[in-house]
């Protein structure tokens, strides 16, 4: 759930930069395994805050303030129904939108973006982390946490009166459709290409300023992918159900011996996935992991790892499936007592 911030315009990875904080906290006291902010949502919903006393708290408020002082015109105030703690309130000025969020540990920052119909979509933003994510190619983001409002609402004008094309509207009847859609969209493309990388994890733990050993960075970024095996395993197999229009309570009695093999993960989350589901045991998953933690072609290392099993053990394979991302759906066979 990490740093990624604004991945398809309005902060999108609002909740990635929560959760990489989380993460990055708990190293700093030596706790980061199991949490329950591990891993992001693959789709948010905003609820209407209907109290926001947040607002006037001093950052918060100095920042609203601001944009009004620059002809920005006050939205409705949300909470984010799968992130406790995070706040935000939107802020409009024509095809402009600029949110102001709040995190009781993560502070208050402030995103501005506007989108091209059919074109590219700009974010300039405050937020404390976020730069070291890869973004997709129709997104141009700027972050820096040391602008002001002002430099932020001075970049992203022009940008704007560079554009040659239309805008789409972002205003405060639309704001949470477009706020939820966007969040979809950039969710559905980080997954596609496997999540965060190890690469962008050690970066972003960098711009965290909180020191940590390699030893606990790689077992942060393991735990990290582990909760997205699960939660792609989840909706993998919702999908494969529904897909398949198999009663739901039929489904649960053998639920537990699908295994979906995404195209590729961290090698060493995937092996300790399989030990989890007693697919293979500790012994053998001690051994997987010294010889293939290096491994990025997660079909492959399954098949060695089926291949290397009893034939009365192996997992038959079920069928390819494109969501949330390529993967298999593998059922092990029905012991025999």
């Amino acid at each position: 759930m990490l740093f990624l911030q604004v991945i398809g315009g309005i902060v999108v990875g609002v909740i990635l930069l929560i959760t990489l904080f989380y993460i990055f906290l708990r190293l700093k006291f030596g706790k980061f395994l199991h949490a329950d902010t591990n891993s992001e949502p693959l789709i948010i919903h905003l609820n209407k805050d209907i109290n926001p006393e947040w607002v006037q708290s001093k950052k918060p408020q100095q920042h609203i303030e601001t944009l009004k002082s620059l002809g920005f015109v006050a939205g409705d105030a949300y909470l984010i129904k799968e992130m406790e703690g995070t706040q935000l309130v939107s802020m409009h000025q024509g095809p402009i939108c600029a949110v102001v969020y709040q995190h009781p540990l993560a502070g208050s920052w402030v995103d501005i973006v506007f989108h091209e119909i059919d074109g590219i979509e700009y974010t300039v933003s405050n937020a404390p982390m976020g730069s070291a994510i890869d973004v997709p190619k129709n997104c141009q983001k700027v972050m820096d946490p040391s602008l002001t409002v002002e430099e932020i609402h001075n970049q992203i004008s022009v940008l704007k009166n560079k554009s040659q094309k239309s805008f789409e509207p972002i205003n405060e009847d639309n704001f949470r459709a477009f706020f939820e859609n966007t969040y979809k969209k950039e969710m559905a493309w980080r997954i596609r290409k496997g999540g965060i990388s190890f690469d962008e994890f050690i970066n972003t733990s960098a711009e965290s300023k909180i020191k940590s050993s390699s030893k606990n960075l790689k077992a942060a970024f393991v735990e990290m992918k582990e909760s997205d095996l699960y939660a792609w395993q989840a909706a993998a197999l919702e999908h494969y159900r529904k897909t398949n229009n198999i009663d739901y309570e039929a489904f649960c009695e053998d639920e537990y011996r699908l295994i979906v093999v995404p195209f590729t993960t961290a090698a060493e989350a995937f092996i300790n996935h399989l030990e989890q589901m007693d697919f293979i045991n500790e012994s053998q998953a001690k051994k997987y992991k010294q010889l293939h933690t290096d491994e990025t072609d997660i079909f492959k290392l399954f098949d060695t790892i089926n291949g290397h099993l009893s034939p009365e053990l192996r997992a038959n394979f079920i069928t390819d499936q494109d969501f949330p991302l390529p993967l298999k759906i593998y059922k092990t066979k029905e012991e025999d007592y």
